[in-house]
Formats: C-alpha cells, sequence, structure tokens
C-alpha cells in the first residue's frame, strides 16, 4: 500500500476499539406535565437526546441546561437531574427504569431517548478520564447529529424485524457524532482532536507509538514553536 492510500490515523476510533465501546442499553423516556427524575454517580457515558419537547437537565453541582428537540447531552460521572421544570419533585430514575427499557409519565408532550456505553478491560475510567462531565450538542451545531436522530425516531415508529440491533447501532453513531461535535471545543485530549495543528501530533502520536516522541518533534509535526506547543497542550 502506497503512503497516501494508507488510511490516516484515527486516534477516537483506536481509543473506542480499544476499549471495546459499545452502546448496551437503549431507553426512551415519555412525559407530560410537571415531572423530574434523578440518577445517582455512576461510572458510565451517556447520551440523552430530546426527539420532542424540551427538557431541563442538570449534573449536580450545575445549572439546569435547557434542551429542545433534536439536542443531545453527553453526561459522565455525575449525578444528574433531568426535568420538565424545578417544580417536581425528583422520584429515582434508576429504580423507575430496572427491569425495562421505556417509561411514561403522564403522556407524550415530550420524548427522550438515552444510551449507556460500556467498556471492557482495565482501561474502562479512561474515556471518562478523557471527556468532559457534561457537553451538549444543539440541533443546529451539527447536521450530522440531527440525521443520526431523525433514522433513531424513524425505526422507533417502525418497530420492524431487527429494530433493537439497529436503534442500539444508530445510537453508537449518535453517541460518536456528539463526541466529535464536542470535540471542536474541549481542552486537553479531546480538544486536541478538534484543533488541526494538535491533531496532526495526536495523529502522528498514535500511528508510530513505539517512537521516542519528544515535545520538539510533536511541535514540528503541528506545525509549532516547541513554547507555544507545550502551552496549548497542556491547555
Amino acid at each position: 500500500m502506497s503512503r497516501s492510500s494508507r488510511p490516516a490515523p484515527d486516534p477516537l476510533s483506536d481509543v473506542l476499539a480499544l476499549l471495546d465501546a459499545r452502546v448496551a442499553r437503549l431507553t426512551r423516556l415519555e412525559a407530560a406535565g410537571s415531572w423530574a427524575l434523578a440518577f445517582p454517580a455512576a461510572e458510565r457515558l451517556k447520551f440523552v437526546a430530546v426527539l420532542r419537547g424540551e427538557i431541563r437537565i442538570a449534573p449536580e453541582g450545575a445549572e439546569p441546561r435547557r434542551l429542545a428537540a433534536g439536542d443531545v447531552c453527553l453526561l459522565g460521572r455525575p449525578a444528574y437531574r433531568v426535568a420538565s421544570d424545578g417544580s417536581a419533585p425528583p422520584l429515582d430514575g434508576r429504580a423507575l427504569y430496572a427491569g425495562r427499557d421505556a417509561a411514561r409519565l403522564g403522556g407524550e408532550e415530550v420524548v427522550c431517548v438515552g444510551g449507556s456505553l460500556v467498556v471492557s478491560g482495565p482501561g474502562a475510567g479512561l474515556l471518562l478520564d478523557l471527556l468532559p462531565d457534561f457537553a451538549a450538542v444543539e440541533a443546529e451545531g451539527s447536521g450530522a447529529v440531527a440525521a443520526v436522530l431523525g433514522l433513531i425516531a424513524a425505526e422507533a415508529e417502525r418497530d420492524g424485524l431487527g429494530a433493537r440491533l439497529v436503534s442500539a447501532r444508530l445510537a453508537e453513531v449518535l453517541l460518536v457524532e456528539a463526541i466529535r461535535a464536542c470535540a471542536g471545543r474541549g481542552t486537553g485530549w479531546l480538544g486536541a482532536l478538534g484543533d488541526p495543528r494538535l491533531g496532526r501530533a495526536l495523529q502522528a502520536l498514535h500511528a508510530d507509538v513505539a517512537r521516542p516522541w519528544t515535545v520538539a518533534a510533536l511541535a514540528e509535526v503541528a506545525g509549532m514553536s516547541r513554547a507555544a506547543f507545550a502551552e496549548a497542550w497542556d491547555g
């Protein structure tokens, strides 16, 4: 294979493949009126996507964030609460979904889907360390996210043969697209994926992990001075 025809190194795919990351469970919420659910802290990476209506979602210690139809958020380890507004006392969300993948609270004004990513091996916490505890992707911010959400909604309506498998695969695509959308405004490893210069350095490192890389060598790949590269990488 010629040098130009080799696939470009893809650090995100490498990490997800190494950890055997997959969406193991896809859940659905239909709700109306005033309601709230609380979920405890856990070793997880989860997404929540709004298909209809709007919700308020708040990780522990943070102000509630409004999500409308087409919006998606990523949730890490902290406890969080999802609600119609701030007035309802929260139900135990984990107990509500015990033994089932769908819940209904009074109607269909709001329809959400959620998915939890599971990873294998001793590096299970690596992805959680690399990603933010909470990040939101608004509908107008990513056409790819909107397209995948549309497919998930259509698959739920069809309820045909293989629907569970198709929905799980679409959920994995949605999660990757959400991470991609967040990469451009993240910091550290995630931010490096979204920065063209740091991304080149990270791809080079993944392409030749046996090489004794130095800051100067990585800075050269990135097309930056050593000082500027070190500052950007640490940030």
